[in-house]
């Protein structure tokens, strides 16, 4: 009786290691499978962002840091946004020490792209802690561009190819007209002798000095 119960004894315990055992590996294999999963969704979370996200999710974790951006004409801008439309970012733009120079509108579509540091590359991809909130965020470059020519704004125009100075008249559903005329000057009938009208598809900015 003694042997058979040291017997069952140490079967018993090489039950309970094997099942030990069995249970390590399955909880290893689900850790692997869970990482794996993880790992998959981040890829294609990240495989959906669009260049609107990561300039929102920039600016959502530093709100007052400027971004620099590069368009299509080969000019940099150093830019502390403001808001961030469906299709445009605008904000103030500043020099390398922090002086405010004017501010500008620039339509997503005019961007090169945007210089990230290094060490805020990881920054740019995450997921905004709060959630978007306001109009502007539904608003389209046409509509942010037709409040300008109702206050009569003098700006900037950039194109790849020249900066155009004067008025926005109106903005219309593909283009927008400028009013030319000496910078700083108001519109006066007797300075405008051309009326530019410019596609928005070619607009890489508007300035507002």
């Amino acid at each position: 009786m003694h042997g058979r119960g040291a017997g069952e004894y140490l079967l018993g315990m090489r039950w309970d290691g094997l099942f030990d055992d069995l249970e390590a590996l399955f909880e290893r294999e689900l850790s692997v499978e869970e990482t794996g999963l993880r790992a998959e969704e981040e890829r294609l979370r990240i495989g959906r962002l669009t260049l609107r996200d990561r300039l929102r999710a920039l600016t959502a974790s530093e709100p007052e840091e400027p971004v620099r951006l590069r368009l299509r004409s080969g000019e940099r801008l150093r830019m502390r946004v403001r808001a961030l439309g469906s299709d445009w970012v605008s904000g103030d733009l500043m020099t390398d020490d922090a002086h405010t120079t004017s501010s500008a509108v620039v339509p997503l579509a005019g961007l090169l792209g945007i210089t990230v540091p290094v060490e805020k590359v990881r920054m740019s991809l995450a997921v905004p802690s709060r959630p978007e909130k306001g109009l502007a965020g539904r608003l389209p470059l046409a509509v942010v561009l037709r409040d300008l020519a109702r206050r009569r704004i003098g700006v900037e125009v950039l194109t790849a190819r020249e900066v155009l100075v004067g008025t926005l008249d109106r903005v219309t559903a593909d283009a927008l007209d400028l009013a030319v005329h000496p910078a700083g000057a108001p519109r006066r009938a007797s300075e405008v002798h051309t009326v530019e009208v410019v596609p928005l598809a070619e607009v890489l900015a508007v300035r507002v000095p």
